[in-house]
């Protein structure tokens, strides 16, 4: 019963504390949301900010050179006016990739913002990009030893 008690005087007391100071008190009003109503958006979607990554990503030298590939991870906040802050690197594979990255995303256009409510909000935004190389067509391929025809005669005798 005392528990019961404590519990109720607990909560009674944080609902006369939330009136008091105001809700807002407590929540950071000016922190990003992570999934809205309507998330952001690249302008003409998502194949074009595809388009955009692939035209404007410089794959490293070193990274190319040292066989590294993989995927790096860019965190970006789109704000009310559609403009990408706080962008950095969340998940790095290095040699550069990172840093390559983040440089095309304060290339990037102004986004279509995102909104909670009818209201235009900031929303946290992950982006994964994949660093990989190709093989090379140039590079002379492995020739496959034919085998050898046996003519009529041969068979003839393996029989």
């Amino acid at each position: 019963m005392k528990f019961l008690f404590c519990l109720t005087f607990l909560i009674g007391g944080l609902v006369v504390a939330l009136k008091a100071n105001g809700i807002d008190s407590l929540v950071n009003v000016n922190a990003p949301f992570q999934y809205v109503e309507q998330m952001p958006e690249f302008p003409n979607g998502e194949a074009a900010m595809n388009q955009f990554i692939s035209l404007h990503l410089h794959y490293p030298p070193k990274a190319r050179d040292a066989g590294i590939k993989g995927r790096v991870i860019v965190s970006f906040v789109v704000d009310t006016t559609g403009s990408l802050e706080a962008i950095k690197t969340v998940r790095d594979i290095g040699y550069g990739c990172g840093d390559s990255v983040v440089a095309v995303m304060k290339q990037m256009p102004k986004w279509k913002c995102g909104t909670q409510n009818g209201k235009k909000v900031k929303v946290q935004y992950h982006l994964p990009v994949v660093f990989s190389i190709e093989e090379d067509e140039t590079k002379p391929k492995k020739k496959k030893h034919a085998k050898k025809p046996i003519n009529d005669l041969q068979k003839l005798f393996d029989d």
